[in-house]
């Protein structure tokens, strides 16, 4: 799950998101006991576009409200977080079109940041795993980004854009 950037940009109430967010996380642990992931929000006031256009809406203070809900409402509901706040942006991995969403390869390191909390959390890879769009075999686990399952037959987890496969 990676919810709140766009609430942040908006002017959306901090309270208000946790609510939905709360309604969520709620929804998705009565249907599962399974792993959830959420990530937090990054520091986009170090985004292109803000830096360029500072926005009232897009603070610090403000995100770091709307992370503190999305930490609370994790414990609550045994979320883990990618701390994307914790990363820093690269200008290198912003569109160019709006100067906020993430392009291609930004989208690649934000599933790599979740990869690093997802598959150590069910005992697949070391949390130092990283991807460069190429396939990564690691034991008996392969990752890859944009690439088809090699075999129909085998229990696949789908991760935006990756896909990991546990081998036979």
């Amino acid at each position: 799950v990676w919810t709140g950037p766009n609430d942040v940009i908006r002017g959306e109430d901090a309270d208000e998101f946790e609510d939905e967010l709360e309604d969520i996380f709620g929804r998705l642990r009565d249907r599962t006991d399974g792993l959830i992931v959420a990530g937090n929000i990054p520091d986009l006031t170090e985004l292109p576009r803000f830096r360029a256009d500072p926005d009232e809406d897009v603070t610090r203070d403000r995100i770091e409200a709307f992370n503190d809900a999305i930490a609370e409402q994790a414990e609550d509901y045994e979320v883990l977080v990618v701390d994307l706040y914790a990363e820093p942006v690269e200008d290198d991995l912003v569109s160019d079109v709006d100067g906020f969403h993430p392009n291609n390869q930004g989208h690649r390191r934000v599933a790599e940041e979740f990869l690093e909390v997802i598959l150590p959390a069910l005992g697949l890879a070391p949390a130092s795993l990283r991807l460069r769009g190429e396939l990564v075999r690691t034991g008996s686990l392969v990752v890859g980004f944009g690439l088809p399952l090699l075999r129909d037959d085998q229990p696949a987890l789908r991760l935006g854009a990756a896909t990991a496969r546990l081998d036979a």
